[in-house]
């Protein structure tokens, strides 16, 4: 049950994150990240990414 409540707020913290992004995160929060072996430098890192293979992916569909 407790491993189902913590993939249910992962889920939740990702969808809000998503809307507010990472100003909308209070800073103790982001200070107590723990996703062992991840970093909030690591997730910053995987965003941007993402956001570039979709500003790909769009530009690509559009031709």
């Amino acid at each position: 049950m407790e491993a189902i409540l913590i993939l249910h707020a992962a889920i939740v913290g990702g969808i809000i994150g998503s809307a507010v992004g990472k100003l909308g995160i209070p800073q103790n929060w982001l200070n107590n990240l723990c996703e062992y072996p991840r970093t909030v430098k690591w997730i910053e890192s995987l965003g941007e990414v993402c956001v570039s293979r979709y500003e790909t992916l769009r530009t690509t569909l559009a031709e």
